[in-house]
């Protein structure tokens, strides 16, 4: 089954999938759960990102309502710690065996470019147990230049002080683009 799986997540990501998951098994004071995340692929930066996360308890105890939080941390390309999202408390008692899946958002920095890293995080009672890395690529966030637009019409008019009806008119309509500046 194993090999199955990830075969079946390669070739995916071979063929150029929009969701990239990365899974996880890990165990420690108790609470054993297996991560599955999904998010966009690849993230931008001065986006909102939602990481679909989905936590197996293979523990023996129930994680009681309330009592536990989800977030997410984010790394830079050398896995140093930058930030993390709000802690998600969780509503929900998570019996053995059941799954708990829960959305988070996280609003990536305008100056974001390249490989991250993110982990998947679980508090219990001020205890945080995280997953292992996972990658996170974000393109670059590219201004673009706000186009301004003149538009209007001009009336000129010319009367002879003898004549009653003005002797020349002339309509103009004017366009102006301002230049665009060099970013």
């Amino acid at each position: 089954g194993n090999i199955v799986r990830r075969t079946a997540i390669l070739i995916l990501v071979g063929l150029g999938c929009l969701f990239y998951n990365a899974e996880v098994i890990f165990a420690e004071n108790s609470a054993m759960f297996r991560i599955i995340a999904t998010i966009p692929a690849p993230a931008e930066a001065r986006k909102e990102i939602v990481f679909e996360v989905s936590i197996t308890n293979t523990g023996i105890e129930t994680w009681v309502s309330a009592e536990y939080s989800l977030f997410i941390k984010i790394y830079d390309a050398n896995k140093n710690y930058l930030t993390e999202t709000d802690k998600i408390r969780q509503f929900k008692d998570t019996a053995p065996g059941e799954v708990l899946t829960a959305n988070i958002s996280f609003d990536v920095p305008v100056d974001y470019s390249g490989t991250y890293y993110y982990s998947v995080g679980i508090e219990f009672e001020k205890e945080a147990l995280l997953s292992h890395y996972f990658i996170l690529k974000i393109l670059p966030f590219i201004a673009v230049p706000e186009m301004k637009k003149w538009t209007g019409s001009v009336q000129i008019g010319y009367q002879d002080s003898q004549a009653i009806e003005s002797a020349t008119s002339l309509n103009l309509r004017v366009v102006n683009l301002l230049p665009q500046a060099d970013i």
